[in-house]
């Protein structure tokens, strides 16, 4: 069975519940693998943190964020593989260094160029000493939406390299049409819980060590607990990055037929 014949298939709908249900049961029910898979890039990730803690101008925003952006599509390939072929790709410590590796991380760079307006905007606008205005404010978000809405609808080029198809940008735009805005509000739900232990600790924080919180909320906190925030916060970053994986995989599967399982995908089809 070719992919061609794959995308074939009458047109579903990706369930959004269902989605990020099916997100978090493939990645808190596989930490074993997401361990391995993700130890090499966090390390990478921490390491930007820590050379780059704060955007300086635009041009250190930006290599902050290209090589982030190379460490976690090591992350996301390896992942995704392991997500979409099971066992079969167990994750290994060492990440690949291959074509599909080269590939990978090309498209991303691409499709990172559909957030990159929003993200140089809200960088001039954290560096103004002014109060933002509010209609500067909601462009920001605007321009974040239309570009994670962009990135949705080719996104389905991440899973077909994974699996060395040879579909590209233009199978994933028809691929995920009338279904580009029931992915993005999953990848977006399906983050939100992580922000739970951010609010709590914020909130036991302020009231058992008010001057703590407030060092926080300032950006002048130092010593361990600054290190021990960076790493909780890499740690919530990757598994949102886990999570958006995840959705995306189980949108591939609903909208081309694909499953891990080969025999029953073989029989499906006889």
């Amino acid at each position: 069975m070719t992919a061609l014949e794959l995308t074939a298939l009458p047109r579903r709908k990706v369930p959004v519940w269902q989605t990020m249900k099916a997100a978090y049961r493939d990645t808190f029910g596989n930490l074993g693998a997401l361990l391995p898979a993700a130890a090499v890039p966090f390390a990478l990730s921490l390491l930007v943190d820590v050379l780059l803690p704060e955007p300086q101008g635009i041009s250190t925003g930006f290599l902050r964020a290209l090589l982030n952006t190379l460490a976690v599509a090591v992350f996301e390939l390896v992942w995704l593989r392991y997500l979409l072929l099971g066992r079969e790709a167990s994750p290994h410590l060492v990440p690949p260094a291959d074509w599909r590796a080269s590939r990978f991380v090309g498209y991303a760079l691409l499709l990172t160029l559909f957030t990159l307006p929003a993200m140089v905007l809200q960088t001039v606008l954290t560096e103004t000493s002014r109060e933002v205005p509010h209609l500067l404010a909601g462009v920001t978000v605007i321009l974040y939406v239309v570009g994670g809405y962009l990135v949705v609808r080719f996104g389905l080029v991440f899973p077909w390299i994974a699996l060395d198809w040879p579909e590209r940008l233009g199978a994933s735009w028809r691929a995920t049409r009338g279904n580009g805005l029931r992915i993005l509000i999953a990848t977006v739900l399906v983050g939100l819980p992580l922000l739970l232990p951010l609010f709590a600790f914020g909130a036991v924080l302020g009231i058992v060590a008010p001057d703590v919180g407030a060092a926080l909320m300032e950006g002048t906190i130092e010593g361990a607990m600054w290190w021990g925030l960076l790493a909780a916060g890499q740690v919530l970053l990757y598994l949102y990055y886990a999570l958006s994986s995840a959705v995306l995989a189980h949108a591939f599967c609903v909208l081309t037929g694909w499953t891990s399982n080969r025999s029953a995908l073989l029989e499906r089809f006889e």
